[in-house]
Formats: structure tokens, C-alpha cells, sequence
């Protein structure tokens, strides 16, 4: 690139230089008649851009939202950045405090993360009811990603546990349509979603966290004993 200005003193300050790494200066003068030669070229400089770092007064909080069983609100203050730079991506992770495997993530650009008075915030849902998460916040800039690499970047993270469910997880058993053959009867039992990664929590791979089991009644005899139902 190439910059023209008009100095009065032997110093000139080249902004913007972010994108471009490394670079090198030379310089030349001129005036209305012409331009003189180039000098040589400077040693390489390095555009040093520093990490964005968490706000030290508006610390990443978590509070419940609408459904307090299944939805969780983030708050944040928005991260300082270096000097001359606005655009900034946030990312939203968070795991089960018993289940790290089971990890997630949000990505998410400051026009849509922050708000005014450099409050940020995102909501989570569909979490499992009654289970600790661990929720960390860092950001990066677009573009810059060879400047300053994603693994420099700081990190805030806060636990919280969603709430219970005030229902039950199993529904009542619904007859559904007709029966398919003569003497069967088809049922649907609703296991919510929602719930299924924490019914499976600490359990040997494989093992299911839940099991359905039937059994017959006709008219005013006595029940039959209880089958365990087909996988």
C-alpha cells in the first residue's frame, strides 16, 4: 500500500495496518516538481493487535429464563478491544457439569450480541431441566484470525443449575388410530427430548435411562403382570 500526507515534522503515523501482518516502509518526498527515490526499505514491523479481553466491571452472569427448567439468559459487558477496532464475534460454549463430552456451542457477531450501554447477552433453550452447566463466553476479531489466534483469547465461564420440571417427564399413555392387527393395541408414550441426556446421565454406554413395561387388563379381573416392552 502506499500513503501520501503532508508533514511537518519527520514522523507519520500509519493506521489500519492490521490485515495486512508484517510489513516494510519506505519513503520519499516530493513537491510540485517531483518525486524523489525511494530509500531503502525498513527492517520488517510486526502490527501488534491485542487479544479482546472480558470487561472487568461487567462480569458474565446467568439467570433463568422464560421456561427456568430448559432456558438459561447470559450476561455480559461487552469486551474491550483494541484501540480502533469495533467488530468483534462472540462465542457461547457450555456442557453439562457431569457430561463435558456432551459440549456445545453458540457463535455469535456484536450486532447481535450486544445492546445498548455495552451490556451483552444471548438466551440458551432447550437445556435439560435440574443440571448444572458450565457457560463460557470468549470473543475474537473477524478477519484477524492469524494475528490474534482463537487459543490466545480470554475466557469468562459461570455455572448455574437449571430448574426442575414441575411436570413429570412421561405423559400418559395415548391410543392412537386403530389397531394394525386384530387383538394388538398401539400406545404412544411421549418421553420428553428434553429430558433424555439427563435421564442418560452417568449410566454405562448403551444403557438406556429409562424403560417402558405393560400389562394387561380385561374387565373386572385382575391385572396381569407387568412385560417389559420391546426396545
Amino acid at each position: 500500500g502506499e500513503f501520501r500526507a503532508e508533514v511537518e515534522h519527520a514522523e507519520l503515523v500509519a493506521a489500519s495496518l492490521g490485515a495486512l501482518g508484517r510489513c516494510r516502509f519506505r519513503v520519499r518526498v516530493g513537491d510540485r516538481f517531483g518525486w524523489s527515490a525511494w530509500s531503502e526499505a525498513s527492517g520488517a514491523v510486526a502490527a501488534v493487535v491485542s487479544p479482546p479481553r472480558p470487561s472487568v466491571t461487567a462480569p458474565l452472569r446467568a439467570r433463568h429464563g422464560a421456561c427456568a427448567a430448559m432456558d438459561v439468559v447470559l450476561e455480559w459487558g461487552a469486551f474491550e478491544l483494541h484501540a480502533g477496532l469495533k467488530a468483534v464475534d462472540y462465542q457461547v460454549a457450555f456442557a453439562p457439569v457431569i457430561r463435558p463430552d456432551l459440549a456445545d456451542e453458540l457463535f455469535l457477531p456484536w450486532t447481535l450480541a450486544c445492546g445498548e450501554g455495552g451490556r451483552c447477552g444471548v438466551s440458551i433453550a432447550h437445556l435439560v431441566p435440574d443440571i448444572e452447566y458450565t457457560f463460557a463466553v470468549s470473543a475474537s476479531y473477524p478477519f484477524l484470525g492469524h494475528l490474534c489466534p482463537r487459543a490466545h483469547a480470554e475466557a469468562v465461564s459461570v455455572r448455574f443449575r437449571t430448574a426442575a420440571l414441575d411436570e413429570p417427564l412421561l405423559s400418559v399413555p395415548v391410543q392412537v388410530g386403530a389397531f394394525a392387527h386384530p387383538g394388538q393395541a398401539e400406545l404412544w408414550l411421549d418421553v420428553d427430548a428434553r429430558a433424555a441426556e439427563g435421564l442418560g446421565a452417568g449410566r454405562p454406554e448403551g444403557e438406556q435411562g429409562y424403560a417402558l413395561q405393560w400389562r394387561e387388563h380385561r374387565g373386572g379381573a385382575a391385572p396381569g403382570p407387568w412385560v417389559q416392552a420391546a426396545a
